[in-house]
Parts: structure tokens; sequence; C-alpha cells
């Protein structure tokens, strides 16, 4: 019982502590003397400071890659500085994700709240992360052929009216999925054994995944906008679909850790007994609980 507990504690803590990593900077962005060094995490997530550093670093070094291969591309836009920018963009993908934001936290809660096998995980975190990514396309796209301005102080104006649509609609699906576990709950105490579903409801799946990923990713829009002023327009919106396979794998893997954790969890208990009612409520709750706290605290602090 104590280590189930520990198990618990330390799921729910790894999902909380995602979008707490805010102190990484975006290594796309120009770093002013401010920017350059980390903000120091709080002592109890230090832990993960290394990976933070280690990422930082790599991206950065991708960053200088990238812009090498964009230069040699308006030469030869289909040689093998192509083949090497899609590739590149690919493990940005992948090392950006690490990163605070990009919806692993809200991955991880849902599938602590809600049932999943395999194949979901890699369809919630491909789906969340390829939202993220073409919504900055989108927005990109809409701001150099509608307004002429391939800048990036205009997409962090509109990125924060995303950021604030997502955030309110997200603590919505996070209160549906609480209600939801209760009512459940409410009705097997009602009947002699509680009748469990394994079956995930992909409505809410790709509902929480669409709108997870709404706010536009920063990295991907610098990236696209670099490319448009390298004029390679068309090759820089093929590497968006690289960065967002890319991001779909972290994503993914987020996800899966959470499947994971939540059937070791519910495994240890008899499916007709007490506890495990209660541990799959607590769960359920819990993780829809951390959608909304979640995501109230990031609208806070858009506001």
């Amino acid at each position: 019982m104590r280590i189930l507990f520990k198990s618990f504690v330390i799921v729910i803590f790894f999902a909380l502590s995602m979008n707490v990593l805010s102190w990484a900077n975006n290594p796309f962005l120009a770093e002013s003397k401010k920017e350059t060094a980390f903000k120091k995490p709080p002592t109890i997530l230090r832990v993960f400071q290394p990976v933070l550093n280690f990422s930082h670093q790599f991206q950065k070094q991708l960053k200088l890659k990238l812009t090498a291969f964009a230069r040699d591309m308006r030469g030869k836009p289909w040689g093998k500085s192509f083949w090497l920018f899609l590739l590149f963009s690919f493990l940005y993908g992948i090392f950006h994700a690490i990163g605070p934001g990009h919806g692993k936290s809200i991955a991880m809660s849902y599938f602590l709240s809600r049932p999943g096998k395999v194949i979901h995980g890699f369809l919630m975190g491909n789906l969340l992360t390829f939202m993220h990514v073409f919504s900055a396309v989108a927005v990109v796209m809409t701001l150099y052929f509608i307004f002429k301005v391939t800048g990036i102080a205009r997409f962090d104006q509109l990125n924060n009216t995303f950021k604030i649509l997502s955030y309110g609609l997200l603590i919505i699906v996070g209160c549906y999925l609480a209600g939801r576990a209760l009512y459940e709950v409410k009705k097997w105490r009602q009947l002699e054994a509680p009748v469990v579903s394994n079956t995930p409801d992909l409505k809410s799946l790709i509902l929480t995944s669409l709108v997870a990923g709404l706010i536009p990713c920063p990295g991907a829009a610098i990236i696209l906008s670099f490319s448009i002023i390298m004029k390679i327009m068309f090759q820089g919106l093929i590497a968006m679909v690289f960065i967002a396979v890319g991001m779909g794998v972290t994503t993914s893997g987020i996800a899966l850790l959470s499947i994971i954790s939540r059937k070791t969890i519910l495994s240890v208990f008899d499916k007709q007994s007490k506890m495990f009612i209660w541990a799959y409520a607590s769960l359920a709750v819990s993780g829809a609980a951390i959608i909304v706290i979640i995501s109230l605290l990031l609208l806070l602090e858009t506001l």
C-alpha cells in the first residue's frame, strides 16, 4: 500500500511539474543578457535542471545548424542541405518538446483521468503537437500574406489571444472530465460490482488534444518566419511536418508513461473491491483536477 501511494504521488508530481518548469528559454529567440541564464527553479524541481540544461544547449546547436542549412538552400533549394534541414527539424522537435509547455502535462493528466491504450497515447501525442505546430503555421502565414509581416512581435500578440482561449476551454474540459468521473463512481456505488470500461472516449481525447494544441508553437513560428525571409517558404512548411512529428515523439512518450502508470496502480486491486473504486476515482478526479489547476494558473498568468 505504501508503494502504491508513493507511485501515485510521483505520477501526480511529474504531471504538475511539466508546466512548472517554465524557466527554460526558447533557443530560437534572440538572447539578451537577461535571457542567457536560466531562472532558478524551485528546489524540489531542480532534479530536472540537468535535462533542461542539456536540452537548451542542444537546441542552440540545432539552431546554428538549421540557420546554416537554410542559407545553403538559397542556392540549392533541394540539395543535401534540404534533407539535413528536415532531419535537424525533426531533432529540434524532439528536444524542443522537452521544455515547458507543448501539452505534455495535459496529455499525462488526461490519461490519469481516463483509460487508454498505446495507440491512444500516440494518437493524442501527435494530434496535440500537430495542432500546436500548424496553428503557428496558420498565424505566420496569415501575418505574411495579409499583413505582410514576418516579425515575431505581432505573433506574440496573437499568441496571447490563443493562450487565453485554449486555457479557458481546457478548464471547461477538465471540469467535464472530473464531473464524469464523479458520476461514474456514484453510479458504481449503486451496483454490486463496478462496471469499468477500458475503452477510451475518443471524442473527449480528440477535443482535449485540439484545445491543448490550439496555442501556436513559438519555436515553429520562428523557424517558418526565418524560412520565409530566406526565400525557402515551401521547404520551411515541409520542415513544420518534421518538427511536429519530432514533438509528437516526446509528447507521446509522456502519454504512454501516464497510461502505464495508471494501469499499474489499478492492477493492484480487484475490480470488485472498494479500494479499486477509491483508486480509480482518485486517479480520475486528480487527473482532471490537474488539467483545471494548470490551465487556471496559466490563464491567470496570461491575463
